[in-house]
């Protein structure tokens, strides 16, 4: 994910970084004003980039995000945050076992 995030950031600003140095080095615009935009735009595009690379490469960023959304709360259901945590190393299935035991102690 961290490498997604970079690439997106590194492709996004290239263009403006090269077009920049070049007329730095020139001492006078390269580009057209009209064509100067175009860098320039994608530059500022690497902002809508980071949340879709988080929401395609993480779990619980999605079911955060999915939450969020008023429109999106019936999706968010379906994903378990919890499912892909490092911290989380019991499955579903000791989970259930484990609430059964808690509940049949209680009961008794």
């Amino acid at each position: 994910m961290i490498a997604m995030a970079i690439a997106a950031f590194v492709l996004s600003w290239s263009p403006y970084c090269f077009v920049s140095i070049i007329a730095t080095i020139r001492g006078t615009n390269t580009l057209t004003p009209g064509e100067a935009e175009i860098p320039d735009l994608l530059a500022k595009a690497s902002v809508i980039y980071n949340p879709i690379v988080y929401t395609a490469m993480n779990d619980r960023f999605r079911a955060s995000l999915l939450r969020m959304i008023p429109c999106c709360r019936y999706f968010a259901r379906d994903i378990n945050p919890a499912a892909n945590t490092p911290t989380n190393s019991k499955s579903r299935e000791e989970n259930g076992n484990d609430l059964k035991r808690k509940q049949s102690q209680t009961e008794v």
